[in-house]
C-alpha cells in the first residue's frame, strides 16, 4: 500500500535525504525526507535482455508550510482546505505574512537530531536569501546540494555523487528534475515506496502535470497558479538525491528466460 500511515521517527538514527522547494510569499513551502528500507528484485530492460535488478525500497514523507496570516483568503482562491489541514496536523500555518524559513530550518535542525542526514537538495529560489541564513543561525552542518527544478540545467555533483556513480559503473550527474522524477515515478509504479499520508501531498500529486523537451526530459509542472504542487516537486527531489547518492540498481547475475 503506497500510501499509509507511519511514524517517521521510527526510523530514527537512520541515513535519510531531504528535498526542500522554497516558496513564494504567499505559496507553500515544503519538506520531504526519504530513507531508504531494503531492495527489492524487479524486472529490468538493459541492452536489450530482460534482467533481474535489485532497486532500493524507500519511505517518505513531506511537512509543510504556509503564512499564517494569508492563509484564509488564499484557502478561498485556492479552493483549498488549507485551514483544516493546519487543524489535523497536515500543515504547519505560522503567524506572518510571509514564509517562515526559521521554521523550516528549526524542522531540518530537528531532522539533524533524530536522523542521519545525508544531503538536503535545494533549488536556488529563496536558498541563499531566505534559508541558508536561518539554517546558519542553527549552526546546522547538513550538506546542501543544488537540485535545479526545471528541464534545461542540472547541479554540480558532490564528491558522496560521484564516488557512487562510480562503485555503480556509471557517470556521474548533478541532480536535475527529469532524472528524479523518472526515480520517483519507477518506484511508484514498482510499487518501491511507502508515502505517509497526507493530503497536503495528495492535493500536490493530483494537480502536478509534466512539461516535456524535444528530447524526452520530463519535469513537473502546473497548469494554473492555485495549483499547488510545491509537496511533489519536494518529494522527487528528495528521491533523486537519494538516488544519486546510492547508485544505480544492481545486477543480479541470473537473467531470465
Amino acid at each position: 500500500q503506497t500510501l499509509t500511515e507511519f511514524g517517521p521517527f521510527e526510523h530514527a538514527d537512520k541515513e535519510i535525504w531531504i528535498g526542500c522547494d522554497l516558496s513564494q510569499n504567499r505559496d507553500i513551502t515544503a519538506l520531504a525526507a526519504a530513507v531508504r528500507t531494503g531492495e527489492i528484485e524487479v524486472k529490468a530492460i538493459r541492452d536489450g535482455v530482460e534482467q533481474i535488478v535489485l532497486k532500493p525500497t524507500f519511505d517518505a514523507w513531506i511537512e509543510a508550510w504556509t503564512p499564517g496570516d494569508t492563509m484564509e483568503a488564499r484557502a478561498l482562491q485556492d479552493k483549498a482546505p488549507y485551514a483544516v489541514w493546519v487543524r489535523e496536523g497536515h500543515l504547519h500555518a505560522p503567524k506572518g505574512q510571509s514564509i517562515r524559513f526559521d521554521h523550516v530550518a528549526q524542522a531540518v535542525a530537528e531532522y539533524s537530531h533524530r536522523f542521519n542526514i545525508q544531503c538536503l537538495a535545494y533549488d536556488r529560489y529563496a536558498f541563499k536569501r531566505g534559508f541558508e541564513p536561518e539554517c546558519e543561525k542553527l549552526g546546522l552542518s547538513v550538506e546542501f546540494v543544488e537540485h535545479p527544478q526545471g528541464g534545461t540545467k542540472k547541479g554540480k555533483p558532490t564528491e558522496a555523487m560521484i564516488d557512487a556513480a562510480k562503485s555503480a559503473g556509471r557517470e556521474p550527474e548533478g541532480l536535475w528534475m527529469p532524472a528524479s522524477l523518472r526515480e520517483l515515478e519507477d518506484a511508484l509504479l514498482e510499487g518501491r515506496i511507502r508515502l505517509r499520508r497526507n493530503p497536503v501531498l495528495i492535493s500536490a500529486m493530483m494537480s502536478a502535470v509534466t512539461d516535456e523537451d524535444r528530447w524526452g526530459n520530463r519535469w513537473l509542472a502546473k497548469e494554473r497558479a492555485v495549483n499547488k504542487i510545491d509537496a511533489a516537486v519536494a518529494l522527487c527531489m528528495a528521491i533523486g538525491a537519494a538516488s544519486q547518492f546510492e547508485g544505480a540498481a544492481l545486477d543480479i547475475a541470473a537473467m531470465l528466460g
